[in-house]
């Protein structure tokens, strides 16, 4: 995200000091909601990048570029990047949905206890009770006959 953003500044710049600043806004306002500092995002970036690259080099030892198969390789290359990238991130999302589950569990370990296969009627005999069938009653007809 931080070498994006540069890129953008760096663009945007010969335009207006004006752009340069908004940018600047920009790329303060999204690395404060992303809660990440700059050492985590070059961290983690600087691996995937050095993936991409590896993998825009073994494209253009494999085909020739401007083809339609070096094409999808690239496109390959910067998915894997883009995985790369966000596997942190979903890693860090199942940590906290995994602590969400654990509080209605009780914590690590510990289980709810299971439900009740079929519930047992009070009356019937012994062999109704062991199916859980309904208990049987006899009611009298809605209308009289």
């Amino acid at each position: 995200m931080i070498s994006c953003i540069l890129w953008f500044m760096t663009r945007k710049c010969h335009f207006s000091s004006r752009h340069c600043v908004c940018a600047a806004v920009v790329a303060a306002v999204a690395l404060s909601f992303s809660g990440k500092t700059g050492a985590e995002e070059t961290g983690a970036g600087t691996a995937c990048a050095l993936v991409r690259q590896e993998c825009e080099l073994l494209c253009n030892h494999q085909y020739t570029p401007g083809s339609a198969a070096h094409a999808g390789c690239l496109v390959r290359c910067d998915t894997d990047a883009a995985a790369c990238k966000t596997a942190p991130w979903l890693e860090r999302q199942m940590e906290r949905l995994r602590q969400f589950y654990d509080g209605f569990t009780g914590g690590e370990g510990e289980t709810l206890r299971p439900a009740p296969k079929h519930p047992v009627p009070p009356n019937g005999d012994s062999e109704e009770r062991e199916r859980g069938a309904p208990e049987k009653t006899t009611r009298p007809h809605p209308l009289p006959i």
